[in-house]
């Protein structure tokens, strides 16, 4: 499960603006990859839960500072800092089909950051065994990590901050067993 229209491969094409064709011309083509994928979440959007549906419309997540990642049985949560100034904090909770897997290595070491930052993501959909619907959530984070998270259901809240380290450095805890993340 990886991402289709936001691949680390297409962002890292317009990462140098020296040579300005080739940034425009990659600009273009994050361009057309985002209206496509507007199509597609429309259409996903029409027969998924009301509180992804929510979250799809309503939040952007691009340069949230990750806080905490951490997963129980069959839970991932996700804590953020949305990068606008807010007294608030993003929560993210999956009810997991499958452990997630992680790509450590989805981007190349001279553009990974030592903070984990909310860079890019896809929703999307696959068929499960069962015939029900299983829905996915692909991340690319700033220190390198393609998160990718299978789920059945799904829900976010904004919550007040009374209190956060005054370092606010992100906290990231691996994800499960090790047979969980996958290395490129």
């Amino acid at each position: 499960m990886t991402m289709k229209y936001f691949t680390p491969e297409r962002w890292l094409r317009f990462q140098d603006p020296r040579d300005k064709q080739v940034f425009f011309s990659a600009h273009e083509e994050w361009q057309e990859a985002l209206r496509t994928y507007r199509r597609k979440l429309r259409q996903i959007l029409r027969r998924s839960p009301n509180r992804l549906k929510r979250f799809a419309e309503s939040e952007c997540l691009h340069d949230a500072m990750v806080l905490a990642i951490w997963q129980g049985r069959s839970r991932l949560n996700v804590i953020l800092r949305p990068d606008k100034p807010t007294q608030e904090v993003v929560i993210l909770t999956y009810t997991l089909l499958a452990d997630p897997l992680i790509d450590h290595s989805a981007l190349p070491p001279e553009y990974r950051t030592k903070h984990a930052a909310w860079m890019y993501d896809e929703i999307g959909t696959e068929k499960r065994e069962n015939g029900k619907m299983a829905f996915t959530h692909t991340v690319l984070l700033s220190n390198g990590w393609e998160v990718a998270i299978r789920f059945s259901r799904f829900d976010f809240a904004r919550r007040k901050v009374l209190l956060l380290d005054s370092n606010q450095q992100s906290m990231l805890s691996m994800f499960g067993k090790p047979s969980s993340a996958r290395e490129a």
